[in-house]
């Protein structure tokens, strides 16, 4: 039976990875984050899958869905944490199942806007319950003062990721907003 070996700080292992750890406590809270995320993302994915979604076909969907007008591509990839380019599959694989509809410019034959079939808007009333239900679960333990902190927290952290990723945080303030106000029927700032 092989022996476990035990560092030491005095071995100078800690000395060569204390560069590498974060201060006290913020480590904790990216792992706890990540975990967060992690099994959120894996409840959504269990929902999304039983009607044969994953999450950009769903987020796609559900912008349409909120916004409820056709849109153009570029329009809807500002709303999606995906590239401009990734959305291009995304389309084509919601255009195959029905889902949605590209219709041409009748002023410029080269632009497309996209928009929801009827049976997109069946599919999203059949799921969005579904994902209701998860969202109530996961965040119905907050009280109405920490739901409202744990947002002005989790908006602090995305605008320093987005600065770290040389992204505009203002321009996804400005879509949270836009959906915000579309979702509500006005402004929750």
């Amino acid at each position: 039976m092989a022996k476990s070996r035990v560092f030491k700080r005095d071995q100078g292992f800690y000395e060569s990875i204390d560069k590498y750890v974060l201060p006290e406590g913020i480590n904790v809270i990216a792992f706890v984050l990540r975990q967060a995320y992690t099994f959120f993302d894996k409840a959504y994915e269990k929902i999304l899958s039983d009607h044969q979604l994953n999450n950009s076909t769903w987020a796609t969907l559900y912008i349409l869905l909120l916004t409820g007008n056709a849109m153009y591509p570029y329009e809807l990839a500002k709303f999606l944490p995906i590239e401009n380019t990734s959305l291009s599959p995304v389309i084509d694989k919601l255009e195959d199942r029905g889902l949605i509809k590209r219709s041409r410019s009748k002023e410029d034959k080269r632009t497309v806007k996209i928009f929801l079939t009827e049976r997109g808007y069946q599919l999203m009333r059949d799921v969005n319950p579904e994902t209701i239900e998860l969202a109530k679960f996961v965040y119905g333990s907050l009280s109405p003062k920490e739901a409202e902190a744990l947002v002005k927290i989790a908006r602090k952290i995305r605008d320093k990721v987005m600065i770290w990723n040389e992204r505009d945080p203002a321009a996804a303030e400005h879509i949270l907003e836009r959906l915000t106000t579309v979702n509500t029927g006005r402004s929750r700032r």
